[in-house]
C-alpha cells in the first residue's frame, strides 16, 4: 500500500474517532443537562454511561464507596451500588423489561425520597434488548404535596361528619358507623345503642341563653367519649351512643352512669356570681342482635324507651342552682 493510502486511511481513523469522541461527547452533554438521574447499562447492569446527576445520587445511595468521579462507575454493575432490598426489586424490574421488550414505569422510596423512575430497552438491529436506559426524577416534593392534599381531604371529610358544636358525629354519620359496626361484625357479638334526650334544653336556652345551652351539649359529649362510646348527635337536643361489645347488663350500666355522671356534672350560669346548673336527661337502650338486627330497628327501640322514660317522669327534672 503506497504511503498515500496509508495517510488517508490514518485519516478516515482519525476522523471516525474524532466523530465518535464528538458523539460521546453531545450524549454525556444532553444527558447533564437532564435533571433526572440518567443511565446506560448493558442486560448484566454494567454501567455504561451516567450523567453528574445519576453520580450524585448513586454516591448517597451506595452501601459501598464509588470513587471521585463518574469514571469510577463506568463497568461497574449498579446493582451493588444499591441496598440489598433495592437492589433485588430493581434487578427483577430490569429482567421484566429484558423480556417483555416494554418500557416500565414506577415510583419508589429510598430513604425519605421518592423516585419516579422510568426503564427503556434498546434494541439491536435484530430486534434483541442489549441495553436498558433507565431514568430517575425526584418527586419527593411532589409526594409531600400528594400527601398533603390527601390530608387535608381527610380532614374535610372528617369535618363534614362531625357536628361543627359538640364535634361529634352528626346525624347522618352515627347512623353510617353504626350500620358499618352491624355489617362487619359477627352476629353473635352484642352492641348497645343508646339514645339520650337532655331535658329541659329550651328551658335552658330561654332562662340562661344559648352559650349555657350550648356548654350543656358539649360536656354531655364528652361524658359520653369518657365511656368510650361512639357518639352522634341526632338531633338538636338527642344524641345516639354506640357501644361496642356491651350486652344488656353492660348497656344498663352503660346508661346509668352516663345518667348519674351528668347529673354531677355542673355547668357555669354565671361567672360572676358562680351559679351553676346539673344536668338532666332522658335515656332508653336496645341491644344487638338480642332485640333487633335492622339499625333503624334498633334506634326505634332506643328512642321509645327513652321517651318512655321521660313520660314517666310525672315532672321535668328541676333545674338545680348552686351558688
Amino acid at each position: 500500500m503506497s504511503s498515500r493510502n496509508l495517510g488517508s486511511e490514518s485519516e478516515r481513523h482519525e476522523r471516525t474517532a474524532e466523530a465518535l469522541r464528538q458523539s460521546e461527547a453531545t450524549i454525556q452533554a444532553l444527558l447533564d443537562a437532564t435533571m433526572e438521574t440518567a443511565l446506560l447499562i448493558d442486560t448484566e447492569g454494567h454501567i455504561l454511561v451516567l450523567n453528574e446527576i445519576a453520580f450524585e445520587r448513586l454516591k448517597r445511595l451506595s452501601p459501598r464507596p464509588v470513587g471521585d468521579s463518574m469514571d469510577d462507575l463506568v463497568g461497574r454493575d449498579v446493582f451493588d451500588l444499591f441496598p440489598e432490598v433495592l437492589a433485588a426489586r430493581r434487578r427483577a424490574r430490569n429482567d421484566a423489561v429484558i423480556h417483555s421488550g416494554s418500557p416500565a414505569r414506577f415510583e419508589d422510596e429510598r430513604n425519605g425520597k421518592w423516585m419516579d423512575n422510568t426503564i427503556y430497552p434498546i434494541f439491536d438491529s435484530n430486534g434483541k434488548v442489549t441495553k436498558l436506559a433507565v431514568f430517575s426524577y425526584d418527586i419527593t416534593d411532589r409526594k409531600g404535596a400528594e400527601v398533603a392534599l390527601q390530608r387535608a381531604l381527610r380532614d374535610e371529610q372528617e369535618r363534614a361528619k362531625r357536628d361543627p358544636l359538640t364535634r361529634a358525629l352528626n346525624h347522618g354519620a352515627i347512623v353510617e358507623e353504626l350500620q358499618k359496626l352491624v355489617e362487619r361484625g359477627a352476629s353473635a357479638t352484642p352492641h348497645a345503642i343508646l339514645m339520650l334526650d337532655v331535658d329541659g334544653l329550651r328551658a335552658v336556652n330561654d332562662t340562661y341563653g344559648h352559650r349555657v345551652g350550648d356548654a350543656m351539649l358539649v360536656a354531655i359529649v364528652d361524658v359520653l367519649f369518657r365511656h368510650d362510646a361512639t357518639v352522634g348527635r341526632y338531633g338538636s337536643d338527642e344524641f345516639l351512643a354506640v357501644l361496642p361489645g356491651a350486652d344488656h347488663d353492660r348497656g344498663e350500666q352503660f346508661s346509668r352512669d352516663v345518667e348519674a355522671t351528668l347529673a354531677a356534672t355542673e355547668v357555669m350560669t354565671d361567672v360572676m356570681t358562680g351559679t351553676v346548673i346539673t344536668i338532666g336527661v332522658s335515656a332508653g337502650f336496645a341491644i344487638y342482635p338480642d332485640e333487633a338486627r335492622a339499625v333503624t330497628k334498633l334506634i326505634d327501640l332506643a328512642d321509645s324507651r327513652m321517651r318512655a322514660a321521660k313520660r314517666e317522669r310525672t315532672n321535668s327534672r328541676p333545674l338545680r342552682k348552686t351558688a
